[in-house]
């Protein structure tokens, strides 16, 4: 199925589901067994829904974590030396000022 069709198909089962305890609210439909099973059933898949959507947004950061790791990245080990090489070249400047200002 496309993603589209799911998508329609769980729209509807919505709108269904909340007509129908609408419905049965306002007297229309016998208030029974039926509309609390089904009321049940409804808000039982909404917590559904919202619960795999979650695990999966959970899913992806633990992914993300685990798959980074500690380590530095090519790039931030380059940034890191060219820190070095830049305080190395400071504290040659700083050592020039002095044996100028000695002069």
């Amino acid at each position: 199925m496309k993603e589209r069709t799911i998508i329609i198909i769980i729209v509807a089962l919505l709108i269904g589901g909340i007509t129908f305890f609408i419905l049965g609210s306002i007297g229309v439909i016998p208030i029974g067994r039926t509309l609390i099973y089904l009321t049940y059933i409804l808000s039982m898949s909404i917590i559904i829904v919202f619960a795999m959507i979650g695990a999966y947004f959970f899913g992806m950061i633990t992914s993300h974590k685990l798959i980074r790791g500690r380590t530095f990245t090519p790039f931030e080990k380059s940034m890191l030396e060219l820190r070095e090489d830049i305080k190395k070249i400071r504290e040659e400047i700083e050592e020039v000022k002095k044996e100028l200002d000695k002069k």
